[in-house]
């Protein structure tokens, strides 16, 4: 009997998306993913495609029909009150439903990291095999997991120390949103940009490696695919990335450079969209072009009402990370290798309908 124990209630929080990324562990990234080769005794790609649906996840491992009885594992969710996050729960819980493992759950809320360990100590009772958190300092957890003999996969950010991380590859996410940038804003910069300089601006933030390498690789993107600004600025988006750290450091820029053309990549969908809100306020529609990264629920919502000033959104897949976080410690408890693909799919209001009818 699969098994979800959710040991804390979910808070609604406007909070920032930090589904960062980075390579997978002991794989390379480039690699053909294993489940597209999976044997009869293991899943195959064909099996995920068709057991997730219009998620549409590639599978990292080829995970046995047959596993270890008393395999079980965890994951101690950030925010379960962001949507983000909340789909992302939703993932490992039908991945472990579909594998046939249970699957405990603790959630931080508010993005109370300092409460990780507590929380790791609530759901240690259930002996989990591999314990999963998304967190900028994870220090004490490594210390809790290694002394009770439990594997620690690291999601989003890398934890030094842990015995694996999952993500997304920073630099090929980035660089994929300033391709979508460019070729979107190529033909404003021949037209009704002629007479403008031309702006980069990477909303991340400065404390989270990462995030500036998502948006700086944005930059990168944003120049191979044929429009090179007159400048690029970096905003610091602070300890989180809300909507409303979005409309704050936007509208600051906005004000700072009044007659500027604005070519922008978010790291996540909330700054995002705080940047469109900022930018329909000062009513410099005609001014500015974002590509956000993420595709969650509030991102797609944009879509609605964006007056077209987001181009497109990578789509992280959030409730396909989960299921690929379920794999991927399914790899580490069988002291095997996983492998993660870069995004390449993006969400346009062309279709967002179609790839996202639940909407």
């Amino acid at each position: 009997m699969k098994h979800f124990s959710g040991l804390s209630s979910a808070l609604a929080v406007s909070a920032t998306v930090l589904l960062l990324a980075g390579c997978a562990t002991a794989a390379n990234s480039s690699a053909e993913p294993p489940a597209a080769g999976g044997s009869g005794d293991r899943y195959t790609q064909d099996d995920v495609t068709t057991a997730t649906g219009i998620h549409d996840v590639t599978s990292v491992f080829s995970v046995p029909k047959s596993l270890p009885e008393d395999l079980n594992l965890a994951y101690i969710n950030p925010s379960l009150g962001t949507p983000f996050f909340k789909s992302m729960s939703d993932g490992y819980k039908a991945a472990a439903e579909f594998y046939g493992v249970d699957i405990h759950e603790a959630d931080l809320g508010n993005f109370n990291f300092a409460d990780a360990v507590n929380k790791y100590d609530t759901i240690s009772v259930f002996q989990p095999e591999v314990v999963g958190i998304l967190t900028p300092s994870g220090a004490g957890l490594v210390d809790r997991t290694r002394a009770d003999g439990v594997k620690l996969l690291a999601s989003g950010i890398p934890i030094e120390g842990a015995d694996g991380f999952i993500g997304t590859p920073e630099r090929e996410t980035g660089m994929l949103a300033g391709s979508v940038l460019a070729e979107g804003v190529a033909p404003l910069v021949d037209d009704e940009w002629a007479d403008q300089e031309v702006v980069f601006v990477g909303l991340g933030q400065a404390a989270i490696p990462t995030t500036m390498e998502r948006v700086e690789s944005g930059l990168e993107g944003f120049e191979a695919g044929g429009v090179e600004p007159d400048s690029a600025e970096f905003p610091d988006l602070g300890k989180s990335a809300t909507v409303a750290d979005g409309v704050r450091v936007m509208a600051d820029f906005l004000t700072a450079h009044p007659e500027q053309a604005i070519a922008v990549v978010a790291m996540n969908d909330q700054a995002g969209v705080g940047a469109l809100q900022a930018v329909q306020a000062a009513g410099r529609q005609d001014d500015v072009r974002i590509v956000t990264i993420g595709a969650d629920e509030v991102g797609r919502a944009a879509f609605k009402s964006d007056d077209g000033i987001i181009l497109g959104e990578v789509d992280l897949n959030p409730w396909g990370a989960g299921w690929r976080w379920v794999e991927a410690a399914l790899a580490l408890a069988l002291d095997e290798e996983f492998v993660i693909p870069a995004p390449e799919r993006v969400i346009t209001r062309d279709n967002v309908d179609e790839l996202y009818p639940e909407d």
